[in-house]
C-alpha cells in the first residue's frame, strides 16, 4: 500500500502512467466533488502553467511510482528527498522551485500547509540556494537603437514583402508596448480600432497580469510623427492592409508567412524578435526575445520616462517588478573613460 501523510492509501484509480490532470480528477472524486466542480478547479491554472507543471509532475509521480508513494497525498519526507535529489544531480535553484510550484499544484496540504510553503521545503530550497546560487541571465541589456537604426535604415511601403513588414511590425510593436510574446499572439482584429492618438487592442484572452477584480487593460499603440518608419501604427496598418486576402476569415493578428496563413503562437513571436535583434547585431546567444521588454523599459527609465508611466506602459501593478526583473542599464563606460582621461591628463603635465 502507498505511503500517505493522513494514513490513507494512494488515489484509487490513479497508475503509475497517470497525468497530473488524472491524479487531480481522481483525486477531487475520492473527495465527492462532481464533474463540474472538478473541471472548474482544473480551469484555474492557466494553459501554459498547466502544461508546465504537468511535464514537470510526470518526473515526481514516476518517482513516487518507483517508491510506492501517493503523488497527491504522500509525506512530506517524500517531497524533500525528492527535491535533494534533483539538487544533487545537478539541477539549478531555479529548476528547483518550478518542481515545488508544480508538485504543490497537485499535492495535498500537510500540517496546515501548502506543501510548496511546507517549513522543511523551504529550509531545503534555502539550503539549495546558498550552496549554488542562480545567476541571472544578464545584469545589463543591449540598446535599442541599434534596432531602431536597422530598422530606419530599410524603406517602408506597400513593396516591402510579407517578411519583412512582418519583422519590422512585430517589434515596433513590442518595443512600444513592452508585451510578452504570448500576448502579442493572441491579439485580435475583433478588438482593434484605430484613434487620433494610436492604435488599440481590446484583448480577447487573458494576460499573465489578469486575474479577479484586476481591470483587463486595453493594448495601446502610439502614432509617432517624427518618423513614419518608426511608427508602429503606420507598420500595423500597412500590415493589416497586405495580409487583408491572406487571412480569410481568421482574425488574429500575427498569421504565418506561409499558407495556410494561420495564427502564429507565441514561439514564432519570439524567433521574429530574434530574428530582427540579429540582423541589428545584437547578440542573440546571450539576449532571447523576452529581452526586448527590459532593454525597451530600461531605456524609457535612462531616457526619464517617470517610472509610473512605465508601470502603465508594460502593464506592471508594482514598481519591484520592474526594478527586480526588467531594468538593466546599458553598460555604459562613461564614468571609467572620465576617469582614465582625467588620470592620463594629470600624467601628461
Amino acid at each position: 500500500m502507498a505511503r500517505s501523510n493522513d494514513g490513507g492509501g494512494a488515489t484509487s484509480g490513479a497508475n503509475p502512467t497517470s497525468s497530473r490532470v488524472a491524479y487531480l480528477r481522481q483525486h477531487y472524486s475520492d473527495k465527492g466533488f462532481s464533474g463540474g466542480a472538478t473541471n472548474l478547479l482544473l480551469s484555474s491554472w492557466r494553459q501554459k502553467s498547466a502544461q508546465s507543471y504537468d511535464s514537470l509532475c510526470k518526473r515526481w509521480i514516476s518517482w513516487c511510482s518507483e517508491r510506492h508513494s501517493d503523488p497527491v497525498s504522500g509525506p512530506i519526507e517524500d517531497f524533500v528527498n525528492f527535491l535533494a535529489e534533483l539538487h544533487y544531480q545537478g539541477y539549478q535553484y531555479r529548476s528547483l522551485c518550478a518542481y515545488r510550484s508544480a508538485i504543490a499544484s497537485m499535492h495535498s496540504p500537510i500540517d496546515g500547509f501548502s506543501v510548496g510553503q511546507h517549513p522543511l521545503v523551504s529550509r531545503l530550497l534555502k539550503g539549495a540556494f546558498q550552496l549554488n546560487p542562480p545567476l541571472p541571465r544578464y545584469s545589463s541589456t543591449w540598446d535599442v537603437n541599434f534596432v531602431l537604426t536597422h530598422l530606419n535604415s530599410h524603406r517602408l511601403d506597400a513593396n516591402l514583402t510579407l517578411r519583412q513588414l512582418t519583422l519590422r511590425t512585430v517589434m515596433l510593436m513590442a518595443l512600444t508596448r513592452p508585451s510578452r510574446s504570448v500576448d502579442l499572439s493572441n491579439l485580435d482584429l475583433t478588438g482593434f480600432r484605430n484613434t487620433p492618438e494610436g492604435s488599440v487592442f481590446v484583448p480577447r484572452a487573458l494576460t499573465k497580469q489578469s486575474r479577479p477584480g484586476r481591470e483587463i487593460k486595453e493594448f495601446f499603440f502610439p502614432k509617432f510623427q517624427e518618423n513614419s518608419k518608426l511608427c508602429p501604427v503606420h507598420s500595423l496598418n500597412l500590415y493589416i492592409d497586405k495580409t487583408r486576402l491572406l487571412r480569410e476569415e481568421k482574425t488574429r493578428l500575427f498569421i504565418s508567412l506561409i499558407k495556410p496563413h494561420n495564427p502564429v503562437t507565441s514561439c514564432t513571436i519570439a524567433r521574429w524578435l530574434k530574428q530582427v535583434m540579429t540582423a541589428a547585431g545584437i547578440d542573440t546567444s546571450i539576449f532571447k526575445a523576452h529581452s526586448v521588454r527590459s532593454a525597451s523599459t530600461s531605456a524609457a527609465s535612462t531616457a526619464g520616462v517617470t517610472t509610473e508611466d512605465i508601470l502603465n506602459a508594460a502593464d506592471w501593478s508594482t514598481e519591484s517588478s520592474f526594478s527586480r526583473f526588467y531594468y538593466k542599464p546599458v553598460r555604459n563606460p562613461v564614468f571609467a573613460s572620465a576617469i582614465l582621461k582625467a588620470t592620463n591628463n594629470t600624467i601628461d603635465m
